[in-house]
């Protein structure tokens, strides 16, 4: 846990609030999705692993942001260390996690009201 706290420290404000924005919107609309399905007997559940899922994934995308983009350079230059994002790679990543609470809740919303 110590490596985690580490690299959480290490993000921007930016990072952290989408983050926080993830894990909240996770939260909720699990509890939701929980207390909606009882009540109504609706749902899809395979929608809503599909949500944890695309969460994790937007999670790790934000906690490993320079990793994985050394991991995809190194299969097209020969030092990916060395290796500075430009900023065109920097706006796309931005614009990936503004959009990452958005597809959260609508896949969540999605597998709530199937």
């Amino acid at each position: 846990m110590n490596k985690l706290s580490k690299r959480f420290k290490k993000l921007d404000r930016f990072q952290k609030t989408i983050l926080i924005l993830l894990l909240l919107i996770a939260l909720v609309l699990s509890v939701l999705f929980i207390v909606f399905s009882i009540s109504k007997g609706k749902g899809n559940l395979l929608i809503w692993f599909a949500g944890i899922f695309f969460t994790a994934l937007f999670i790790i995308d934000i906690l490993f942001a320079d990793e994985l983009f050394r991991y995809r350079m190194s299969f097209r230059i020969r030092e990916p260390e060395k290796a500075e994002p430009s900023e065109w790679e920097m706006d796309q990543r931005y614009i990936g996690w503004m959009l990452a609470p958005l597809v959260t809740v609508i896949v969540f919303l999605w597998g709530l009201f199937a």
